[in-house]
């Protein structure tokens, strides 16, 4: 973290996601992940927390007190079963919170329209609200806010920003919109992720028309099988 500061970077790490290291910690150093990276010196809004599933009342207050940013990984969580952080009351108390993947090795996937949605559905569920984080929210919580965090110059389409952008082929059936309002909502819950017709990064084509560009596809399919 020390050399982070020096350098003006982002510093990045997992904490409090599994119930028993997080108890072996506690054991260990007699405080929580959080209460030992305080102490430590590590927490302010130049650091991202993955997972943080674990968490006091104390453990959200420090959060909140040093603008620590959190990545939230519902996909790994549940398969995992890790169990869910907090996120309802961590967005209330103003704690910064983005929506990701985590790893192949444990989110299987990295479909993030998958992970917007499981956030949301699982919320929704636990908290019996079915108006807690909208399809709108989720969409921000995986373009918007991460972007922020990360201090990209990208996360929505405007003038100045760089040229990071996806295009969703809305002739799908399970995407064609019956009004204006439910574009987002069938992109959060109903798509599956073959939609992506074209991805341009930073400007440049990486997908045409569902054509890869930049990768070899039967080359990849035929490592992965052997």
């Amino acid at each position: 973290k020390e050399w982070a500061r020096a350098h003006g970077t982002l510093f990045h790490m997992h904490s409090s996601e599994e119930p028993d290291t997080t108890a072996w910690f506690y054991q260990q150093y007699l405080y929580s992940p959080v209460g030992y990276l305080q102490q430590a010196g590590v927490l302010d809004d130049m650091t991202i927390l993955a997972h943080q599933v674990n968490n006091t009342p104390v453990d959200l207050a420090i959060l909140k007190e040093t603008g620590t940013n959190i990545v939230h990984n519902p996909l790994a969580n549940t398969i995992l079963g890790s169990g869910m952080p907090p996120v309802i009351e961590m967005l209330k108390m103003g704690i910064p919170v983005a929506i990701s993947t985590d790893g192949s090795g444990s989110a299987d996937n990295q479909n993030m329209l998958s992970a917007a949605r499981l956030a949301s559905q699982y919320q929704k569920a636990y908290h019996k609200d079915a108006r807690l984080l909208t399809a709108q929210q989720v969409l921000e919580m995986v373009t918007v806010v991460p972007a922020k965090m990360l201090r990209l110059n990208t996360g929505i389409l405007s003038a100045g920003k760089d040229a990071d952008l996806i295009l969703i082929d809305l002739r799908r059936p399970n995407l064609t919109p019956t009004r204006i309002d439910n574009v987002v909502e069938n992109l959060i819950w109903a798509a599956d992720g073959s939609e992506v017709r074209w991805v341009i990064a930073n400007g440049k084509l990486l997908k045409d028309d569902y054509r890869f560009l930049t990768l070899d596809e039967e080359k990849i399919r035929c490592d992965i099988q052997q």
